[in-house]
């Protein structure tokens, strides 16, 4: 009887296991969500195609991000996604680089072969979550930021103002919704966190940008250091048009250039705040079989030679 009992659990140990490293069938949506229509992004999902359309007007899914409507204001630049597969990985994006900022990120697959997630230099395989997550925005004050800081996880926390801006600057252009387009002077975003000892390399990230005024806007890692155009445009400017900016904008901005709109261009520019996505691998639950598995086998083995 207990011969019978140790080869069972060994074989299930290993059947399971295997199983465990396969494909997930279908995922998960959770978070930060709302349902805009009479269905909501519960349950499995079997939804293939862009991110942006998961969360926007899907005919048979119709949800948005939780904010009454799609994407109308600044509450939804406020989040961004975290995507799991089924062995723990995670990818990390924002809400705003797939909605004002442009970016194309994709869902393919089906429940044969399970879902990936890939864009702006990510790939996510056996997708098996997809999480929308909010931050708070501060209590805003209207006043005048001489300064920034950046801070966080893995920097070496700094206050910018005009005695310590680097001096490396880039230009760019944004166009004007109406008139002439205007021209932004600064330093770039990615040079500035990497200066501060950030590993940009690590896209399981994100930052925070804060103006003294209240506004905030999430960026992921990933649209930093590649953005819609592969390469990284984004911008701490302090000189508009080649002059300082005015009072209301504070002594830096943030500039995205390639954004559809300017709603993630924060003005008085007051922090920069590094956040780092736990990524845990999880033990599959087949290697809570899997000791004991092998334990009967020793156990097996030794009988065989007695």
């Amino acid at each position: 009887m207990k011969k019978h009992l140790c080869v069972f659990i060994a074989l299930a140990a290993v059947i399971t296991l295997f199983a465990s490293t396969g494909p997930v069938l279908a995922y998960t949506v959770t978070g930060d969500l709302s349902a805009a229509g009479s269905t909501a992004l519960t349950g499995s999902q079997s939804y293939t195609g862009t991110l942006s359309d998961l969360f926007d007007t899907v005919s048979h899914e119709a949800i948005y991000i939780n904010n009454g409507t799609p994407y109308s204001d600044m509450y939804a630049n406020q989040d961004y996604i975290v995507a799991t597969s089924s062995s723990g990985a995670k990818a990390t994006f924002s809400v705003g680089e797939i909605t004002v900022g442009n970016a194309t990120i994709n869902i393919s697959g089906n429940n044969s072969t399970g879902y990936t997630i890939s864009g702006n230099g990510q790939t996510l395989h056996n997708l098996a979550n997809i999480n929308v997550v909010h931050t708070t925005m501060p209590a805003g004050t209207s006043q005048y930021s001489p300064s920034f800081t950046i801070q966080g996880s893995g920097v070496t926390t700094t206050l910018y103002n005009s005695s310590n801006f680097p001096v490396g600057y880039t230009t760019v252009t944004v166009p004007a919704s109406s008139g002439n387009s205007n021209t932004y002077t600064g330093v770039s975003l990615l040079t500035l966190l990497q200066q501060d000892g950030v590993n940009t390399g690590n896209l399981n990230q994100y930052v925070i940008a804060t103006g003294i005024d209240g506004g905030e806007a999430v960026l992921s890692m990933d649209e930093i250091v590649h953005n819609s155009t592969g390469t990284s445009t984004d911008i701490v400017a302090t000189k508009e048009n080649g002059s300082a900016l005015s009072s209301a904008r504070g002594y830096a901005r943030l500039v995205l250039p390639t954004d559809s709109s300017t709603s993630r261009s924060v003005f008085t520019l007051y922090s920069l705040t590094v956040e780092r996505v736990a990524s845990p691998v999880p033990v599959p639950a087949a290697l809570l079989l899997f000791g004991p598995g092998l334990a009967g086998l020793a156990v097996l083995r030794r009988r065989f030679k007695l």
